[in-house]
């Protein structure tokens, strides 16, 4: 059983153990009582900090002094915690609303994540207010910044776990499991316009400038944040974010659907499940058994964990139901050590006054920082041209081979096309010329050209798609020479081959007792596949942000002339001696121009530039002849498959 797995379930008994406990108040007291007790009520060092709204980070910085504690005549407000023995603490001056939560507050939650946004914005609802009011962010980000043809996300867009999840994003396609659990045990309000700001603080604002100065007013971000903290939950929380392959998983016969459905299962069995009174459905056993041996994950590298309260180490936590007792004890630690499991947050920019100028200035700079930070994806001009758009996500028709996610559905998936190009010195007849037609032979399918009729020397120039295919062991064709005759056609010759999958456009040649014919093939392994026998898998890359557009797709080459080929399999071609012409596949930002036109049967050539190094690529059409596209000028263009970077 994997380590979250098993952490969830320790979690759910311990829920089931907790006793219910009262409601704590506040009073005030005397100078002499107050002396008594010196330690501040939990939370009071979390309102009033600065906070980055982009990170979520907590900055260190305090913007209201929360140290003070002293109201007139030494009086001030004690609160008895009864979490801690009924202790005394004292409420700062600044704080209001001290409470305890009787029954722990307890949360669980999990998700299944699609993209390193969705990730961000998971990450993000730890934020219980909308932080963006005061900003005017969801206008101006449609107005003036062209983010209305974007998924965007501002909040927690430069996490700990957003950046992993967009690293991972940009490695192979992934969803991301997510799983929270939560205690919360105390919560604590700041006051509504607090009038105790910190004066180191107030000097940081004293000091900016009265005008525009980015670099005066993003120093003054960098110490402070973008916000502080109004109203807090404290307690102790596990978040645990699992980046499951995508197509890895499609390839066992899982789905996000699936993994959402043992998610929600687990969670609704709760207390029978954990104490064996219910199974899990045989998919969902199936999943954790290989996800336990880390067959869809990076065991490594392929999740995160964040642990916020307690004094406990985060590898205590993930082990055996048996040993709930421990979890029973960090969680208990929660209480003396509370972290901040949710909380609210303001813009800092609101705690000037509303006459002052810098005001403005700081929450323009406010919102050009966040902006700048955002996490985005254009839609859908990212998408690479063999995939369709889908809010915002790079999708693809479904068939036999792949489905909409662009995953293979199994090993083996291949897309296969022969190209029967002519014949030489034929002989077929003793009284006429040959009436020759070729058939090709793959496993159960049968495809055959048409006939050229009175022709020692035909051109088929015919393609014969077998379209989807398995590929299994020894993938071998036959290919069959034939005379029309008028009583019974006769065979020429047959010849034997195995296929190879990734070669790209292979050119061959089989002899007959007289003369030959010219053909080729091509075997291109369905999306995230790779290898001979199309069994190895290959990550799926898509475009992550404006950047992926730009450096990691070839997608698009300039003609002269006002042509554009758009979508290249993009391969260069090698000879490799007895005539044949291999083709190798080739990665990386390509922009071309054109070179010497030289159109051949199923190509034309265009000169590329790559890393500062001029070579001849040749383009291919894997799809049919090419066509002249009409264009202002010279040139020859089709939308192509295109193999990503």
């Amino acid at each position: 059983m994997p380590r979250q797995h098993h952490f969830l379930a320790s979690y759910l008994l311990f829920l089931f153990l907790l006793p219910p406990t009262a409601a704590s108040h506040c009073h005030a007291f005397p100078r002499f009582v107050c002396r008594k007790h010196t330690t501040f009520v939990p939370g009071h060092s979390f309102i009033g900090e600065g906070v980055d709204i982009t990170t979520l980070a907590r900055k260190g910085a305090y913007v209201v002094d929360t140290s003070q504690w002293q109201g007139p005549n030494g009086t001030c407000t004690l609160c008895r915690n009864l979490l801690m023995d009924g202790q005394l603490q004292r409420l700062p001056l600044a704080g209001v609303d001290w409470r305890t939560h009787g029954d722990c507050h307890r949360q669980t939650s999990s998700s299944v994540e699609k993209s390193d946004i969705s990730v961000a914005k998971a990450m993000a609802r730890e934020v219980t207010n909308d932080w963006k009011l005061e900003l005017g962010l969801p206008a101006e980000a449609a107005d003036s910044l062209g983010f209305s043809k974007a998924h965007v996300a501002f909040a927690g867009s430069q996490s700990q776990m957003t950046i992993y999840a967009h690293e991972k994003s940009r490695q192979d396609r992934h969803v991301f499991l997510s799983q929270d659990v939560s205690c919360k045990y105390y919560r604590l309000r700041l006051l509504q316009s607090p009038s105790l700001l910190a004066h180191h603080f107030t000097r940081a604002v004293d000091r900016l400038p009265r005008k525009p100065s980015p670099e005066e007013y993003q120093h003054f971000i960098n110490t402070y944040g973008t916000h502080y903290i109004s109203h807090v939950q404290l307690g102790g929380r596990v978040r645990h974010l699992l980046a499951v392959r995508t197509c890895t998983m499609a390839l066992e016969g899982f789905t996000a659907s699936h993994l959402k459905e043992c998610l929600d299962l687990e969670a609704s069995v709760g207390h029978d499940w954990l104490f064996g009174s219910f199974s899990l459905s045989s998919k969902c056993q199936k999943f954790w058994r290989s996800h336990a041996q880390g067959d869809f994950y990076d065991a490594d590298a392929g999740q995160r964990t964040e642990v916020v309260g307690g004094d406990k180490q985060v590898e205590m936590l993930f082990t055996t139901t048996r040993e709930v007792p421990r979890l029973l004890e960090w969680m208990e630690s929660a209480k003396v050590k509370p972290g901040l499991v949710s909380y609210s947050l303001l813009p800092l920019h609101t705690l000037l006054k509303q006459s002052d100028p810098k005001r403005d200035l700081l929450k323009r700079a406010i919102v050009e920082y966040i902006n700048r930070r955002a996490l985005r994806r254009d839609c859908p001009q990212k998408c690479p041209s063999w995939s369709l758009d889908e809010s915002c996500a790079c999708m693809c028709q479904a068939d036999s081979i792949i489905n909409h996610m662009c995953c293979a559905r199994e090993r083996g998936g291949a897309y296969l096309r022969f190209y029967i190009r002519s014949g030489s010195n034929l002989w077929g007849d003793h009284f006429t010329a040959t009436d020759a037609y070729v058939k090709v032979f793959f496993q159960d399918q049968e495809k055959r050209t048409a006939i050229v009729r009175n022709d020692n020397n035909p051109q088929w120039s015919e393609i014969l798609d077998f379209g989807a295919v398995t590929l299994t062991g020894s993938n071998s064709f036959t290919l069959e020479l034939w005379d029309k005759d008028v009583w019974r056609d006769d065979l020429l010759q047959k010849c034997h081959g195995s296929l190879v999958a990734g070669r790209g456009t292979m050119r061959l040649l089989c002899h007959a007792p007289h003369g030959h014919i010219k053909f080729s093939y091509m075997l291109e392994c369905g999306r995230t596949l790779a290898g001979p026998h199309c069994h190895d898998y290959m990550p799926l890359r898509l475009p992550t942000g404006k950047e992926d557009g730009q450096t990691e797709m070839g997608m698009v080459c300039e003609v002269r002339g006002g042509g554009t080929l758009e979508g290249f399999l993009l391969m260069e071609e090698v000879e490799s001696g007895e005539g044949h012409v291999e083709t190798t596949e080739r990665v990386g930002s390509i922009k071309g121009e054109t070179g010497p036109e030289q159109q051949e049967e199923d190509g034309t050539w265009l000169r590329a530039q790559e890393a500062q190094e001029s070579r001849v690529f040749v383009f291919r059409n894997p799809v049919g002849p090419w066509k002249k596209a009409p264009s202002r000028g010279q040139g020859w263009g089709r939308s192509l498959e295109v193999m990503p970077a």
